[in-house]
């Protein structure tokens, strides 16, 4: 699959093979298989946190988007302190009064 092929051909945490992850995310998000979709947003957290560090705004949307699975899943405590972490990240970099 498409994925795979990325994965061989660029390695497991370049850019193009992420967005792959993500779509695939995604798409097991939609089908209701939740369990599977947070297993590949964990590993996004991770694979951004490792390549782009834990500030950055793909890090933040792969964190932001694993909350908000979390409460889907009714993870409600596991998913509050990732909600607050990305509301602290943007506010520090986009100022308080940022709309």
């Amino acid at each position: 699959n498409a994925l795979q092929g990325r994965m061989s051909l660029l390695g497991a945490e370049h850019p193009e093979t992420l967005q792959s992850v993500n779509s695939l995310a995604l798409t097991l998000k939609a089908a209701n298989k939740l369990e599977d979709a947070e297993m590949l947003y964990r590993r996004l957290v991770n694979a951004h946190e490792s390549t782009s560090g834990p500030e950055h705004a793909s890090t933040l949307v792969s964190v932001g988007n694993l909350a908000m699975l979390l409460m889907e899943r009714g993870k409600l405590a596991e998913a509050e302190p990732l909600t607050r972490r990305v509301m602290q990240s943007r506010r520090q970099q986009l100022g308080a009064d940022h709309p």
